[in-house]
């Protein structure tokens, strides 16, 4: 019994650590990909664009299909199309900072969850 519960705790600390990585990666994804939508005419409609492959791969990672993954982003996108606009005409500066800031989030987040599958 005690070898059980040993296991059994093993088993929910590795959990946590490893779903926090996916939660932490799937936000970091949104976050990013906000951005980029909002600052799509400062910066272009190529960050934004990159920013979506960025989130489905993301989405992917965590081993969803590729279409449960294209329709999480989906999801994303029109959540982010109802939000009302915080800024509507962010600086370059804001822009330029807040996408490399996200951009490193997601960064980040993706070698804590692969480090999590370990």
């Amino acid at each position: 019994m005690g070898a059980l519960a040993a296991a059994m705790c093993g088993t929910a600390a590795w959990a946590d650590p490893y779903l926090e990585a996916i939660h932490g990666l799937m936000r970091a994804s949104y976050q990013h990909l906000a951005l980029t939508y909002a600052c799509r005419d400062v910066t272009g409609m190529s960050q934004y664009r990159e920013a979506r492959v960025a989130a489905e791969n993301a989405a992917r990672a965590t081993g969803m299909p590729t279409g449960v993954a294209m329709q999480t982003v989906e999801k994303m996108t029109a959540r982010i199309l109802a939000t009302p606009v915080k800024n509507p005409h962010p600086s370059l500066n804001d822009c330029a900072t807040g996408v490399t800031r996200t951009k490193q989030k997601l960064l980040a987040w993706r070698a804590k969850f692969r480090s999590a599958q370990q």
